[in-house]
């Protein structure tokens, strides 16, 4: 295995862009980017390798670094990961990030197409905010 594989994978699951990668057999380290629709799949990723690096061999340390681009204002994530010999424990790391879950963005409402006379509320019928709903009892009086 080498370093590459490490970047290639962290590609794979969560679309991080490597920026810079200064690589040695003692470190991993990189500055890279993760685009808005993957940013929820990196964090569960982030949470997963500092989590694991409590118990193992290897250590992580993960951040954002700011700088500005122009007149903005601009990060990207650093991600370095050490320990002696880092590519021994190359598929313990690859397993980390396996492990975590895909994140799905999900809506809790919809916008409902139709004629707006069918969708309005009229006499308890109709559509209705999510969690408007009242059943049982309730909903009688």
């Amino acid at each position: 295995m080498t370093h590459e594989d490490f970047f290639n994978r962290l590609q794979a699951k969560t679309g991080f862009e490597p920026l810079s990668k200064d690589n040695t057999a003692d470190r991993i380290r990189s500055n890279g980017r993760v685009r808005q629709p993957n940013v929820a799949i990196w964090l569960q990723v982030v949470e997963r390798l500092l989590m694991r690096s409590q118990s193992a061999p290897w250590k992580v340390d993960i951040s954002k670094q700011y700088f500005m681009q122009g007149d903005e204002l601009k990060y990207s994530w650093r991600i370095i990961i050490q320990c002696a010999d880092v590519l021994k424990y190359l598929p313990d790391i690859l397993s980390t990030i396996d492990s975590a879950p895909m994140v799905v963005n999900t809506s809790d409402e919809i916008p409902l197409h139709g004629n707006p006379d069918r969708l309005a509320l009229k006499n308890g019928k109709g559509a209705q905010p999510l969690g408007s709903f009242v059943a049982g009892k309730a909903a009688r009086t």
